[in-house]
């Protein structure tokens, strides 16, 4: 009795590494993750060593995690991987925008979670009127910025939420009756 004791708290009090259903991630360190990515895809990772979490996943199975789903994961726990010459860098969020990141091309495509910098026209409406009740909408570590003389907003964010503020800005402009008069140079930033 006292053996069958012993036994069943070794086992429930050591950690779960991996899912105990192989269709599910559970309690497994992002680390872990990481590595079984890396070694899938062959991909050569630099990961930051600020970056831990244990994740959950219900319905996920370790072995086909996509890049796509990946990033999500990441995103969801305050991370973003991005490439970087040969390698794919994971860091925090919050880092991320003063670092090495892509600009949004028309028809290139990006992860959701992939922290990138995008930068949108503003044809009738103000620029500088439109990014303060954004900020709102957006997490403390997107940035963004107004250029009144060009009548631009450079945002940076998770590519996921860069298309939404796109959505936005362009349904805020096409709602606005005729071309507003914006007052330049001023130029405003808000992080």
């Amino acid at each position: 009795m006292r053996k069958v004791i012993i036994i069943l708290i070794a086992v429930l009090a050591s950690p779960l590494s991996y899912a105990v259903d192989k269709n599910e991630i559970r309690n497994t360190s992002i680390g872990d993750i990481l590595s079984n990515f890396s070694k899938k895809t062959g991909s050569q990772m630099l990961v930051d060593p600020r970056v831990k979490a244990k994740v959950t996943a219900y319905s996920q199975n370790l072995d086909e995690l996509s890049l796509e789903k990946l990033s999500e994961i990441l995103a969801l726990h305050g991370f973003t991987i991005n490439h970087s010459g040969e390698f794919m860098v994971v860091r925090p969020q919050l880092d991320a925008r003063s670092s090495s990141i892509p600009f949004v091309k028309k028809g290139e495509k990006y992860l959701p979670g992939e922290y990138v910098t995008d930068v949108i026209e503003v044809k009738k409406a103000c620029a500088s009127e439109i990014i303060s009740p954004l900020r709102l909408l957006v997490p403390k570590y997107a940035g963004f910025v107004s250029i009144n003389n060009a009548n631009l907003i450079i945002v940076t964010d998770i590519y996921s939420n860069t298309i939404r503020i796109r959505e936005i800005v362009e349904s805020i402009d096409s709602k606005t009756k005729k071309k507003m008069k914006c007052n330049g140079p001023k130029n405003e930033t808000l992080q």
